[in-house]
């Protein structure tokens, strides 16, 4: 019982012990309360007043971007689709994994292993009897093993088909509960407090008075365990801790009709409820708390009709010597003793206690917990996705206003008007023809009015907008196509629009790829392109420089395929390479600085690209020869050869050749002709080139290799040399020549390592004639073949050596912003080759990406909602229905509980990677006719349904920009001369192009 509160008790010792607590935990929570404030002036995109004041005080626009607001009801979407979508509790209770035995099952098996004992014992007896006392007693001992190993295997049988029934009892009893008692829309409520508070906390198993129908449809009381959600504000927590296991303080708002129905509940002083109803119940009484008049303006409330009874809860331990001096008592036969300590459930209001009682809960749990976005060690409060996107969301905000402030100003000129020449009663208004009168004031030549135009930078804000809305996928965790954008903008991992990408009919722009195209990939082979996703607005590029002169402009977040100097593969963005770097220093004895550059990342090697065999007019190795040393005179081929490698050139050339001819001014050389082959010499385009001109044609260049190898043997026996020490050099006057030439090295897997440029000089010849020399390059190069050359003196000094690995040297942040793209490819490397040959990685598709964030952000968020949410909720409850539904002489199961947000997510992502699969394999013409369009959207129905997406429509946030961009190209349009332009910019145009091909596809 409680003591009556009277006049001479209104200082009572445990009243002001639970509000000297409830004022160190609101002075420690201030900050907090402070934030949650800012968070949800922010949900519901508004700014805090001090900043409004601000934006006022300067003037302009007021625009709020609701990026931070979009992102929490995606997240809140997911969420509620993870926890609910399956029609199952977000729970499961099974046994332990040796689980205990029940007495009385127990005692069944025992029996029932006494009985067989007894029947062998008999038996055996009876036995031993009629064989005279002869009888092998060791067949009786074997016996008796066998009956125990049965006895025991039925009796683990047995166990696990009993615990098995009592999990399953027990899941369904607590699944009642939780529907009855309000469970699952409590945890619906914290999911949305997830996404805007540090904590979402869920108050579990208290006590109701309910009514009810019985059988026979009278209306009866009864009292049932419910579940809350509390609201963070409300919740006060001791500053010693980071979780409830101190004391803890909830503030309840009651009417005076909540109160009245705690009367007759075990534990409630009736009287002091009286009273405290008598005193409140037409004014109501409310605790001094922080930020509570702002705290009610967000959510709808008054404050001045504020009419309900604010309660002080309090849990946790109190010393009994403070509990005596209160003069409280338990009901039972609890005595308090001094020197102990009690948990407690205490009700202050005003200077009353409505309520003391001893912690129901007999392991001592509080009924509160609690999960957040972003759990922080050692800490009560995290964070919540607002948090984490706040500085963003001003940041968009700024942009935002900057963008229409600076709209507004540029929509028209600004007018510097002379007062010594205009009248002072001149019409200041703007309109059209009109004719207005000034004088001249001396000699002066000031014109009467100048106009100003200011500058539209409104654009440039716009992009600067994109790359923050993109930067928020990241920082959240909950990608843009969580909330319906189908674009893959922000994908990443993209090249710029004009790198080339080796197809199998040789380079071709990304921009130009198509779905179904194939390109070459690291082991020589050729995949199918399986995703093409042109970006819709330019990103920024870096330049990344290799050891073997390549070059290859990507975006930030694109992927590279590398070794570390342990040779180890990995997959690194640019991002990541520039924060781990891409040099160290190391010692060298032989250097001046007595140190040396180390690249740290090299390409993996590829091997020779399998380009399919086409038929070619000339003989491989010819043409070789002839664009080395070969030109077309009078209709037929003629090929210079040095003398002494005429026989060895002449036992390649297939062809009928005419009889060697010296040259006039050469005395080491002769012609040498073929006269069947000049017409196929024009057919290729080589019959007017010059030296400087030269090229290889594009069917020679992109064929099988066989061809390749030959074609570059024809070369090098004619310009190439092999020097003494083996490596392998090629000249020439021709850029395009060089460039043709390193591709074919390159395609063999092979590597140029050096390129030496002669300029162009001028050179006198006997008799004073002047001549200038063209530029000269020479091309030093390894290819891995054993024979590079059919000329004996050339093949013999030819060393076969080991291929170079190609090494990033530099990376360069370009200052520029291009239009990018990004393809996916069916290998299973998932490389492509793309400039010069250089492997990279492919990206991934909108739908895979979506997988990747979900697995990378959403699944810590589960984890933290299983943990502190489900889970403790489940064991409360059971240990609730252990005290109330259990009997002395019932068993208690043995059981295990564990919550399966994490589990259904990780069987959604599955699920949706055999969808994503099948998707794949039936993008192939003679598959689409049998599944039809109907088939691919119920498929594509299903990916989006697993992450709560329905078939996606545009995303909010992006049709703002592209509204604004249309906007701003209009007013551009107006303020400045007309030009013949489209209406919209090129961005939205193909955003929205790809836009509607994904909705068509889907159906």
């Amino acid at each position: 019982m409680i003591p009556e509160n009277t006049e001479e008790q209104r200082i009572n010792p445990l009243v002001a012990y639970i509000n000297e607590c409830f004022n160190r935990a609101k002075q420690a929570k201030a900050d907090v309360e402070q934030r949650m404030i800012r968070n949800l002036y922010t949900f519901r995109c508004q700014y805090t007043p001090d900043k409004l004041r601000e934006i006022r005080e300067i003037g302009g626009s007021e625009i709020f971007l609701p990026l931070a607001n979009i992102k929490s009801r995606a997240l809140k979407a997911w969420l509620t689709d993870i926890f609910f979508s399956n029609g199952e509790p977000p729970f499961d209770i099974e046994p332990t994994p040796v689980p205990e035995l029940p007495t009385d099952l127990e005692r069944e098996v025992l029996e029932n292993l006494k009985s067989e004992i007894r029947d062998i014992v008999l038996k055996a007896r009876q036995v031993y009897e009629l064989s005279g006392g002869k009888f092998d007693l060791s067949s009786l001992f074997l016996s008796l093993k066998e009956a125990i190993a049965d006895a025991k295997r039925h009796m683990r049988e047995r166990i696990r088909e009993y615990a098995k029934e009592l999990a399953e009892k027990e899941k369904k009893r607590i699944d009642d509960q939780f529907v009855e008692g309000g469970f699952y829309d409590a945890l619906d409520d914290c999911l949305f407090d997830i996404a805007i508070f540090p904590c979402a906390i869920m108050k579990s198993c208290v006590p109701r008075k309910v009514k009810r129908f019985d059988k026979t449809r009278n209306v009866i009381e009864a009292i049932i365990p419910t579940f809350n959600r509390v609201s963070p504000f409300d919740i006060y927590p001791s500053p010693s801790v980071p979780d409830f296991s101190d004391w803890v303080i909830e503030v309840l708002h009651l009417t005076p009709q909540d109160l009245l129905n705690l009367k007759g509940v075990e534990g409630y002083n009736e009287e002091a409820i009286d009273t405290v109803v008598g005193l409140y119940g037409d004014i109501g009484f409310s605790i001094e708390e922080y930020n509570r008049s702002e705290r009610f303006n967000l959510e709808g409330k008054k404050v001045e009709y504020y009419n309900l009874i604010d309660v002080i809860e309090f849990w946790g331990s109190l010393p009994g010597e403070l509990l005596l001096q209160a003069d409280v008592e338990f009901s039972g036969d609890v005595e308090i003793e001094e020197g102990k300590y009690y948990d407690v459930a205490i009700w202050v209001c005003d200077n009353y206690i409505l309520r003391a009682t001893l912690n129901p809960d007999p392991l001592g749990m509080k009924p509160y917990h609690k999960a957040s976005f972003i759990e922080i060690p050692d800490s009560f409060w995290g964070l919540s996705l607002i948090d984490v996107l706040y500085d963003l969301q001003m940041g968009v905000n700024a942009l935002s206003r900057a963008i229409i402030n600076n709209s507004a100003l540029s929509s028209g000129p600004m007018i510097e008007r002379n007062i010594d020449r205009v009248p002072p009663d001149e019409d200041k208004a703007i309109i059209p023809w009109k004719i207005f009168d000034s004088t001249s004031v001396g000699v002066s030549t000031e014109p009467a009015y100048r106009f100003y135009q200011p500058r539209l930078t409104a654009n440039a804000l716009v992009q600067v907008i994109a790359y923050f809305m993109k930067l928020a996928d990241e920082l959240s965790g909950v990608p843009s196509y969580a909330h319906g954008d189908v674009t893959v903008s922000g994908a990443g991992r993209c090249l710029a629009e004009y790198s080339r990408v080796v197809t199998i009919d040789g380079y071709k722009e990304i921009k130009d790829l198509k779905v179904g195209d194939l390109v070459a990939t690291i082991d020589g082979s050729f995949t199918k392109v399986i995703g093409f996703y042109p970006q819709p607005r330019p990103e920024p590029l870096y330049r990344i420089y290799f050891s073997d002169g390549s070059t290859v402009d990507c975006t930030e977040d694109h992927l590279w395929v590398v070794l570390n100097e342990k040779g180890k593969k990995t997959v690194k963005t640019v991002r990541e390479l520039l924060d781990e770097g891409i040099t160290r220093e190391a010692n060298c004895k032989g250097s001046k600085t007595g140190k040396k550059i180390i690249y740290k990342w090299k390409l993996p090697k590829i091997e020779p690209i399998k380009f399919p065999y086409k038929g070619v007019r000339i003989d491989p190795y010819t043409m070789g020869y002839y664009i080395g040393n070969g030109s077309l005179h009078k209709g037929y081929v003629r090929l210079s050869i040095p003398d002494e490698y005429l026989e060895d050139v002449l036992k390649r050339i297939p062809y009928r050749t005419n009889k060697p001819l010296k040259g006039k001014n050469s005395d080491k050389s002769v012609y040498v002709g073929i006269p069947t082959i000049g017409v196929f010499i024009r057919e290729y385009g080589l019959d007017k080139v010059k030296a400087d001109t030269k090229f290889i044609p594009k069917d020679y260049l992109y064929n099988s290799v066989e061809v390749r190898l030959e074609l570059l043997r024809g070369l090098i026996d004619s310009d190439g040399y092999v020097d003494k020490d083996g490596s392998v050099c090629f000249t020439t006057t021709s850029r395009q020549l060089i460039e043709d030439l390193r591709f074919l090295v390159k395609s063999l897997s092979g590597r140029v390592y050096k390129i030496l440029e002669t300029e162009e000089q001028e050179r006198e010849f006997p008799g004073g004639r002047i001549y200038r020399t063209k530029r000269i390059y020479k091309v030093y190069f390894r290819v891995p073949t054993d024979v590079i050359s059919y000329i004996s003196k050339k093949q013999e000094r030819y060393k076969k050596r080991n291929i170079p690995y190609v090494y990033i040297r530099e990376v360069e942040k370009l200052n520029k912003d291009e239009r990018v793209y990004c393809i996916k490819v069916e290998h299973k490397s998932s490389v492509f080759l793309c400039e010069d040959c250089i492997p990279t990685h492919n990206t991934a598709s909108g739908l895979s990406m979506l997988m990747a964030n979900a697995n990378r952000g959403i699944k810590e968020v589960v984890k933290n909602i299983d943990r502190g949410l489900i889970e403790p909720t489940v064991k409360r409850i059971y240990y609730y229905n252990v005290i109330n539904y259990y009997g002395y002489d019932e068993e208690i199961p043995d059981l295990n509980i564990k919550a399966k947000g994490s589990t259904v997510l990780m069987e959604k992502l599955a699920q949706t990677q055999k969808l994503l699969e099948l998707l794949n394999l039936t993008n192939n013409p003679v598959d689409m006719q049998l599944i039809g369009i109907e088939g691919r959207r119920y498929l594509l129905e299903h990916v989006f349904k697993n992450f709560g997406v329905s078939i996606p429509m545009p995303d909010e946030l992006q049709v703002m920009v592209e509204s604004l961009q249309q906007q701003l190209a209009q007013q551009a349009s107006a303020v400045q001369k007309p030009k013949p332009k489209k209406e919209m910019s090129e961005v939205t145009e193909m955003a929205q192009e790809h836009r509607k091909n994904m909705m068509e596809e889907a159906g």
